[in-house]
């Protein structure tokens, strides 16, 4: 089957992570996924799910938990809170029936469940909805006022 773009653009079109559900109806075929993993071009994040190499760390630990960034997390990856504000935690996003969640070992997880699904993209929740999390988690005492986005010149 003819594509009309290589797996990583592809991929890029998802957020930069991609179900193999998504990249089979793309027409790769499993092989060619694994092919792209081995030659590093796409790294795999858990069972079913890839994401192109340009993705960051906390992406790729959030997603292999089963969620995406959330709270402080998601507003420094937005660039709203600047790194060195940002604990060690990473705060992750999860939908009410999310299952077979995986741990990061030494890293500290907080876990924002959600009844409803909530803005954002598969990377982290919209900068609204984390300072409405940053708002109601415990994180907030240790860093004030809720934080909001500098002006873009």
């Amino acid at each position: 089957m003819d594509r009309p773009l290589p797996i990583v653009r592809y991929i890029a079109l998802y957020d930069g992570i991609a179900t193999t559900a998504e990249l089979l109806r793309g027409g790769f075929s499993p092989v060619e996924i694994r092919l792209w993993q081995d030659y590093d071009r796409i790294v795999r994040v858990r069972k079913g799910l890839w994401a192109n190499l340009g993705v960051r760390d906390d992406v790729i630990l959030a997603a292999r938990v089963g969620g995406r960034l959330a709270c402080v997390s998601a507003l420094e990856h937005h660039g709203v809170v600047p790194p060195e504000l940002v604990s060690h935690d990473i705060h992750i996003d999860l939908s009410r029936g999310a299952s077979r969640l995986r741990t990061l070992g030494d890293r500290n997880v907080v876990l924002h469940w959600s009844r409803v699904g909530r803005d954002g993209d598969r990377q982290a929740v919209s900068v609204e909805v984390a300072r409405e999390q940053w708002r109601r988690c415990g994180c907030n005492t240790k860093m004030g006022t809720p934080p909001h986005r500098p002006p873009e010149n």
